[in-house]
């Protein structure tokens, strides 16, 4: 018996002698001096030291640590200048949705229209706008019960196009594309196929350059508010929405629209919640992405939002105020006794903030951001130009137009960049796992003095006194053989 214990505390102060000869030969600052020294004091003196430093080296580590799986980002913003740059796709529409000489039939509907408005609402409310208002959305409902019958009443392109440049070249109605709308009407879509268009030189003469005709309005019929056109400029792959970043043109001026791209990318999840494959039904798990995703082929949060609201009114009301067809529109008296209501309650409740936790937002955006001055057009002299060259009037009775009629009719735009460059917005981690080991390697390095080859020492005394722990056992089973 007192030989097993003999041997047992032989084996202890061995590995104890093992880890002390480690422990005095540590690359580590401090503890080597905590070992070897005889001296109390000079050793409650190291420890103290050492702790506090070991403290400091504590307290870094856990701060870089907290960085890290905070996941933070930093913005980076660059201008990229590029040889040439891709065209943004150019949609316009005529505020004047009707060419009332086409069609005698509208002709009288507005006549209709305007009577029985002013007759019956201008007496319900002071405010001009409000009648305006409920006769736009009425023309819009009279559009979903007969679509074809309002297709065929809008202008077509050779009526409104009265000249077109592109990067210096002549363009026509060929280089345009037909979409319907039942809040803008007809529009046309330029730079809509591929390959996409380029500018290569920044400055009006590289741009796109229209002229564009309204039609002469009568305050018998035109029952707009303003005339002149819709311009939306967007990327080729997005459907843009109507209203959305639309742009007045006001007729009787010439005007510049000096544009510049905007590319912004964010940081995927953890970093986010945005949405990298707008594209696929499966990129995040929401009913209202899905059907933003269905209606337009490519996500937009901002169409996702609107969506939302959308099917807040459709669950209250049982109709939905912008729908695609008419199975699904609001009467006038739906939009009285509910829709303005619950309108008014969405936007001034909690509702509204919940909607972007089922709409997140894209990783990739593309934007293009503008500024417009304007010039007085047509000057008297380039009027006659258009009236005699024919370009104006889509029908020989105009050629005898007056300046007067061209100047209430006609107008001019100029889009182009002014730089051939792009602003890229990037994220990236604030801190990186490359930063983090960097970080916990500086810190343990510079506060107790352990590096990498620090880990090797430990491996070391482990294995150490594993071998001896081991040899001490086979040591012990040989004896016992013998023994017996």
């Amino acid at each position: 018996m007192k030989k097993i214990f003999k041997s047992e505390n032989k084996k202890r102060t061995e590995i104890f002698n093992i880890i002390k000869d480690n422990l005095e030969t540590s690359t580590s600052h401090g503890i080597p001096n905590i070992v070897r020294n005889k001296n109390w004091i000079i050793k409650i003196i190291w420890t103290i030291c050492f702790s506090v430093s070991f403290a400091y080296c504590v307290y870094n580590l856990t701060k870089s640590f907290e960085i890290y799986f905070s996941y933070e980002t930093d913005t980076k913003v660059t201008n990229n200048r590029l040889a040439s740059i891709d065209f943004p796709t150019i949609t316009i529409c005529n505020k004047n949705k009707f060419n009332l000489a086409k069609n005698a039939n509208i002709s009288n509907k507005m006549i209709e229209l305007k009577n029985f408005y002013i007759e019956n609402f201008i007496q319900l409310t002071p405010y001009s706008i409000n009648v305006f208002d409920i006769l736009s959305y009425n023309l819009f409902y009279d559009y979903l019960q007969n679509p074809y019958y309002f297709k065929e009443a809008g202008f077509e392109l050779e009526q409104i196009l009265l000249n077109c440049k592109f990067n210096s070249m002549i363009c026509n109605k060929d280089n345009f594309g037909k979409v319907f709308s039942p809040l803008s009407g007809k529009c046309f879509t330029f730079n809509f196929k591929m390959p996409i268009k380029n500018s290569v030189y920044p400055g009006s003469e590289y741009g796109l350059k229209l002229e564009l005709y309204t039609g002469l309005l009568d305050k018998n019929y035109d029952l707009i508010r303003s005339s002149g056109f819709l311009i939306f400029i967007h990327n080729s792959s997005i459907k843009q929405f109507d209203i959305l970043n639309g742009i007045n043109l006001p007729v009787g001026y010439e005007t510049d629209i000096v544009i510049s791209k905007e590319h912004s990318k964010k940081m995927p999840y953890p970093y986010s919640n945005c949405i990298e494959d707008i594209s696929s039904n499966d990129s995040f798990d929401s009913e209202l992405y899905r059907k933003t995703l269905k209606n337009n082929g490519i996500y937009q949060q901002r169409n996702c939002l609107i969506t939302c609201v959308d099917e807040y009114i459709i669950q209250e009301c049982g109709c939905n105020p912008i729908p695609i067809d008419i199975e699904q529109g609001c009467n006038m008296t739906m939009i009285f006794d509910c829709v303005a209501g619950k309108y008014s309650e969405f936007y001034n409740s909690s509702k509204a903030t919940e909607c972007q936790d089922f709409c997140p937002e894209e990783c990739e955006s593309i934007k293009y951001n503008y500024k417009t001055n304007y010039a007085d057009f047509p000057s008297p002299f380039y009027s006659d130009i258009l009236i005699k060259s024919n370009y104006l009037w889509s029908n020989n009775s105009w050629n005898n137009s007056t300046y007067e009629d061209v100047k209430k009719s006609v107008l001019a735009v100029n889009i182009f960049y002014d730089d051939i460059s792009v602003k890229m917005i990037e994220e990236s981690p604030s801190k990186t796992i490359d930063q983090l080991v960097a970080d916990i390697g500086g810190f343990l390095g510079l506060c107790i003095g352990i590096s990498i080859l620090s880990i090797i020492e430990l491996i070391e005394l482990i294995l150490r006194i594993f071998i001896l722990v081991i040899t001490k056992k086979n040591n012990v089973h040989s004896k016992d053989s013998l023994n017996i």
